[in-house]
């Protein structure tokens, strides 16, 4: 054979239409828009959450506080049997076992261990010397709840326990004065009313609480409660 038998390949061409420019740029304006529209939605939703998370958060803060001042109002003025040597006179006005100076302000005392006196009775000695007290931790009886500066301060001032006569009267009115802890487990909340008021004064309190978060302005939560006392005072 003169001549060797060459292959024919037949090449096919096809024509497939190319994307534009414009047309990329079209698709990566869409797409770049549906996603960010995708992350607004799951940020409005977790948003959503948080805030919702947060009232709970105030609502809870707001009835433990409530729950924590009715437990101690309810027993303003209580004294255990044993009075003999007591120096309950000592420390109340008039008989008065409570200093009411201003809505947002309440000093009382009651006999948390029940041995008659104001703070703690040594055995059973007596308490006081009629002019004189003798008792110690006295700031364990002596129960105190302010507002100030949007936070809520505990009375915690066991320096009058060696009081003298209207020395140991003036503890009931020291709004302005001795020792108060600050909550600081309402730090990230800011306390908007705090009111102590009669409705039937020495035997039914009402306490209102409003508080707001710091973080969302906007939320708030405020409640009532009323406290019955055991021990009904002659005002």
């Amino acid at each position: 054979m003169l001549f060797k038998k060459r292959s024919v390949v037949n090449v096919v061409n096809i024509d497939k239409p190319a994307f534009s420019m414009v047309e990329i740029l079209i698709s990566l304006a869409i797409g770049t828009l549906l996603i960010f529209s995708l992350s607004k939605f799951y940020s409005n939703i977790y948003i959503q959450y948080l805030k919702k998370n947060e009232l709970l958060n105030i609502q809870k803060q707001t009835h433990q506080l409530l729950d924590y001042f009715q437990q101690h109002l309810q027993h303003i003025g209580y004294q255990g049997l044993f009075r003999e040597k007591s120096n309950y006179s000592l420390f109340t006005d008039n008989g008065k076992p409570y200093s009411l100076n201003s809505p947002d302000c309440l000093i009382f005392l009651y006999d948390l261990d029940g041995d008659g006196c104001i703070g703690h009775r040594y055995k059973k000695r007596s308490c006081t010397t009629k002019v004189k007290n003798k008792t110690k931790d006295i700031s364990k009886e002596i129960f105190g709840f302010k507002l100030k500066a949007k936070s809520i301060y505990i009375f915690e001032d066991d320096s009058m326990k060696n009081c003298r006569k209207d020395k140991c009267k003036q503890l009931l009115a020291n709004c302005h004065k001795g020792k108060w802890r600050k909550l600081t487990a309402l730090s990230d909340y800011a306390v908007e009313k705090l009111a102590f008021n009669w409705v039937d004064e020495g035997k039914l309190m009402k306490t209102e609480l409003a508080i707001q978060s710091k973080k969302y302005k906007n939320i708030r939560y405020s409640a009532v409660i009323y406290s019955y006392i055991f021990n009904h005072i002659n005002p």
